[in-house]
């Protein structure tokens, strides 16, 4: 089962771009002065640049809108945008230190949680496509994902958050999964339990866990041990009753239960 990756992080993106054009209206509003300030012109010009796809240039003159007036009313703003910029520029571990230093300096941002979840994104941006190797960043991804659910419990962010963690268990269990399938295709049923059961412990909010615990049936039908086959296919259809695996369930446990000597007894916690 493959997660789809929610992407939309130019929502986000588009979010800060209106918040800092109305606060930047909002700060000229009422005055008689006819030239805008230094830095609504700088922030002007970068938001140019940004909305041109210009993003190193954009970047620059971001971070220097920050230098020059870090109490201004679009200082966290472009600090966002700086995050935003390396972001657009695939620069994932460089974007997730600019949202981390939004998060520290701005904690009152109304754009904290955007930068959180973009946070997120960069580390799971960040993280290799190949699931052997090292997913330090997927890691980081969940436990900046887990830490925002927390922190924002109201967020309209929430969902998206759902999603991206959902990627994260299927990527970090996938390593395991897959290294089961190998096994099962050799028939060391054994063998192939064993990581099974890994995904099963070690990622219980994974969306391959239905299948792993299908999967977990027929390492012991394989093995002939067909009561505790059926255990974990009945489990399957208590646990999952809508997954598509839950149909080839049924008709292993219809195929299997008069094979069963009649005495024989379930036992739930079999285990291999």
């Amino acid at each position: 089962m493959r997660q789809k990756e929610d992407r939309r992080p130019n929502q986000y993106i588009t979010m800060a771009v209106l918040l800092a054009a109305w606060v930047l209206a909002a700060s000229c509003a009422g005055t008689k002065v006819t030239t805008p300030m230094p830095v609504e012109n700088k922030f002007r010009l970068a938001l140019e640049l940004f909305e041109k796809r210009k993003y190193e240039s954009a970047q620059r003159m971001f971070e220097s809108v920050i230098f020059d007036n870090p109490g201004s009313v679009v200082a966290d703003s472009a600090q966002f945008l700086v995050g935003a910029c390396y972001f657009n520029l695939h620069e994932y571990e460089l974007a997730a230190g600019e949202f981390q230093r939004f998060y520290q300096q701005y904690p009152t941002s109304p754009l904290v949680d955007d930068a959180e979840l973009m946070r997120a994104r960069c580390y799971l941006k960040g993280a290799p496509g190949n699931v052997g190797l090292d997913q330090n960043y997927t890691q980081n991804c969940v436990v900046t994902l887990q830490t925002f659910k927390d922190d924002h419990p109201t967020s309209d962010l929430l969902p998206a958050a759902d999603s991206l963690l959902a990627v994260c268990w299927a990527r970090l269990s996938k390593k395991d999964f897959d290294t089961g399938k190998l096994y099962q295709r050799l028939k060391l049923h054994r063998a192939a339990g064993i990581y099974y059961q890994l995904v099963l412990d070690r990622f219980p909010e994974s969306p391959l866990v239905p299948e792993a615990i299908y999967r977990m049936g027929e390492t012991f039908r394989g093995m002939g041990i067909n009561d505790t086959a059926i255990v974990w296919y009945e489990k399957l259809v208590y646990l999952y009753p809508d997954d598509p695996t839950t149909t080839k369930a049924r008709k292993r446990i219809a195929k299997l239960q008069p094979l069963l000597p009649e005495a024989s007894a379930d036992s739930p916690g079999d285990t291999l």
